[in-house]
């Protein structure tokens, strides 16, 4: 394992047309107060990777010296390759370093190849290559580091050697992986690929900057919900001359079915009568102005508890809510998210940004800051027209072309209604008759 000839490093890594990458970094997040920089891995050649030691305390090089080969090699064109490269390259941006042109990455390869499979590196290198898992070797090490970050104290660096031959490795195999899938990808999957990694770029300056809330609109917004709490609670009692705790399931049943002498909709696995979601709509014909007040209540209290409060504890010194974006994390296609984490094994504090109803009320508090402003963009119906297209539907793609409603030609369609007498409840249906 080499990891300290820079000169050797350099030459090598230049006469290589292909170069995989990889970091191994204190935390998760990079704009985290105690994150770092264990080492930087690069390998152009299978077999031969390099470790350049940064944030180590074993690095015995000057850091600009490092800094400067590095960037020179960043600099360089070539193909670039890395496992999950959008997590490097944010990092390396944040450290300020030259970002290499990263333009191949195995993990969205292995996404289009099989997306039900494990995709992290140690699986792929499993099923692939036939490498048994190397992970455990530095667990206990990163274990150390994370407990050390969530108590504050001095960071346990593991040992150079233990290091520096699992870095060495992840680059190494990264390298054997694009060799061995990059040729399993057809034409279509290849422009795929290419078109993830367009996204792949433009998410890590999303990441990096994240969403602008100010602590003022989600302290009001807190406010407001657990004022509105408090109204719900009165008019329960008002109603029903009973002060009910409406995170309490019993008394809640008692106040359904005893007091007001409901009928029981439905049964717990425990054999209790329900009081989820389904049974208070069923229930509300029957007494709209309590039901309506649990249901105000179990709302104001999801948002705080769920989104307002832990955003608060998230924003950073810029007002900014920042997220993690998987782009190979569905086997829909879709992107998955979760909240920043700053170190390994931490559980997303409240809900991602994926998750916000689409209530304008809780979605207010994204905003932007003063002298910019916030577009909302989205695609018209474009799982549809992409379906027309594939399809050669000729109504579908007549009616893109004039510019037609969709949903309203089906709704007059299905409901033999015409156009000018379709309601929006028939759009409505006609909507989920289309998707």
């Amino acid at each position: 394992m080499r990891y300290t000839n820079l000169d050797e490093m350099y030459k090598a890594l230049s006469r290589a047309e292909r170069v995989a990458f990889d970091l191994e970094t204190v935390g998760l997040d990079p704009q985290f107060s105690r994150a770092s920089i264990m080492c930087i891995s690069l390998c152009g050649e299978p077999g031969k990777p390099y470790v350049v030691l940064w944030d180590h305390p074993e690095n015995k090089l000057p850091k600009d010296e490092v800094k400067v080969v590095l960037d020179e090699l960043f600099a360089q064109e070539k193909v670039w390759i890395a496992q999950n490269g959008k997590f490097d390259c944010v990092w390396l941006r944040q450290f300020g370093f030259t970002v290499p042109a990263h333009s191949h990455d195995t993990i969205i390869m292995a996404h289009l190849l099989d997306e039900n499979q494990p995709k992290n590196v140690e699986s792929l290198a499993s099923r692939y290559l036939g490498v048994p898992d190397w992970s455990q070797a530095m667990a206990g090490h990163f274990n150390a580091i994370n407990k050390a970050l969530r108590e504050g104290k001095s960071i346990p660096y593991p040992p150079v050697e233990d290091l520096v031959t699992y870095a060495g490795r992840d680059a190494d195999i990264e390298l054997q992986l694009f060799n061995k899938l990059w040729p399993k990808l057809d034409p279509s999957q290849r422009r795929l690929h290419d078109f993830l990694m367009d996204v792949s770029w433009t998410l890590e300056e999303v990441e990096a900057l994240g969403v602008y809330m100010r602590l003022e609109d989600l302290e009001q917004l807190e406010k407001d919900m657990e004022e509105r709490m408090e109204r719900a609670l009165d008019l329960i009692e008002e109603k029903t001359g009973v002060r009910v705790n409406p995170n309490s399931p019993q008394q809640v049943a008692s106040l359904l079915f005893d007091t007001l002498k409901l009928p029981v909709v439905d049964i717990t696995d425990t054999d209790a009568p329900s009081t989820g979601q389904h049974t208070l709509k069923v229930l509300r014909k029957k007494a709209p102005e309590v039901i309506d007040a649990l249901l105000s209540y179990r709302k104001a209290k999801k948002y705080v508890g769920s989104y307002l409060k832990p955003w608060k504890s998230l924003l950073n010194d810029k007002s900014r809510l920042r997220s993690s974006f998987n782009i190979t994390g569905t086997v829909t296609g879709r992107l998955s998210c979760q909240n920043q984490s700053p170190w390994r094994g931490t559980k997303s504090v409240g809900m991602s940004l994926h998750q916000v109803p689409r209530d304008g009320e809780i979605r207010s508090v994204v905003t932007a800051p003063s002298g910019r402003l916030l577009i909302v963009a989205d695609y018209s119906q474009i799982e549809l027209r992409v379906a027309a297209a594939l399809a050669n539907e000729e109504r579908m793609i007549e009616a893109y072309h004039k510019g037609e409603d969709l949903h309203m030609l089906t709704a007059s369609v299905v409901s033999g209604k015409p156009l000018d007498e379709v309601t929006k409840e028939d759009r409505s249906k006609a909507k989920a008759v289309n998707f």
